[in-house]
């Protein structure tokens, strides 16, 4: 059995950093840092779930 509780948390804050996009002005430095994090934890929640997938096929 895989234990996804990691993968859940790494999409929850993509979420949220979404959420954060769509309320900060346009073109502020608040819609910069929040690119950033949507950039950061889209890379995360991949790597998280290509291992997951890996872990699966290895078993």
């Amino acid at each position: 059995m895989l234990n996804t509780d990691h993968l859940k948390r790494c999409i929850g804050t993509l979420e949220s950093s979404l959420a954060f996009f769509r309320e900060a002005g346009p073109d502020s430095i608040d819609q910069e840092v929040f690119r950033n994090a949507i950039v950061k934890g889209y890379e995360l929640a991949q790597e998280t779930a290509f291992k997951l997938i890996k872990r699966a096929l290895k078993d």
